[in-house]
This record gives C-alpha cells, structure tokens and sequence, in this order.
C-alpha cells in the first residue's frame, strides 16, 4: 500500500494516491495508518481541512505516536489553528512536549519558545 502511495505522490498523481489508502481504510478501520498514509496526498493536493480530519482519526486510534500529533500539528499551523497545533503536542502523554526536539523545534515555528509547566502553556519567543 505504502509503496504505491508513493509512486503515485512521486509522480504528483494525489488523486489516485488518496484512492490507493482507501481500501485499507475500509479493510482496517482501527488502523491509524491507512489514515495518516491518506493525509499526505490531502496536503500535497492543497486539502488541508480534509488532511486534518485523516490525521485527527491517526491521532484518536494511536494517541501517543507524535508522528502523527507533529504531522497533524504541521496542519494546524498551515491552517492558522495555532492553539490547536499547540495542543497536538501538549496533549500527548507519551511525548514530553518540553523535553521533545521535534516539540521544540515545531514550537518555534508556531511562535513559541519553551514549554513553561509553571503556568501550562508555551512562552513567547523574545
């Protein structure tokens, strides 16, 4: 599934791309991948909206794989959903969004610095 996905991103045929990750999808519905698989040709194609409701469900099957919470914070960002990009990380139990480089470096990107846990939310970069 993962390979054809791939030629068919490689070859910028999104269309069929989303099309390949559907019938695992239907075949797996507990399967986060399939829909994380399907978020990528969403995004390359410009469908942000739909891209996050793919990853959305990744998230809610495996809440504590951050490839799916940085991708879908990724999203977020692109969206101008800062808040909600903000939560991807910091709602996951286990990824410490503070101690993360891939949290860090996402949190710069949105605007932030550091996780400050004595008041539960991100600092201003200065």
């Amino acid at each position: 599934m993962l390979k054809q996905e791939i030629q068919l991103l490689s070859e910028s045929k999104y269309e069929q791309a989303i099309g390949a990750v559907n019938p695992p999808k239907q075949e797996s519905p507990l399967d986060p991948r399939p829909y994380s698989y399907s978020g990528m040709p969403l995004t390359q194609a410009g469908g942000l909206l739909p891209a996050a409701l793919e990853l959305k469900e990744a998230v809610r099957l495996k809440p504590g794989d951050p490839v799916y919470r940085i991708f879908l914070a990724n999203i977020y960002s692109r969206l101008k959903q800062k808040t909600h990009a903000l939560a991807m990380i910091r709602g996951q139990d286990a990824y410490d969004a503070g101690k993360s480089e891939e949290a860090r470096a996402f949190a710069k990107h949105c605007g932030f610095a550091t996780w400050d846990n004595s008041r539960e939310r991100m600092q201003p970069c200065t």
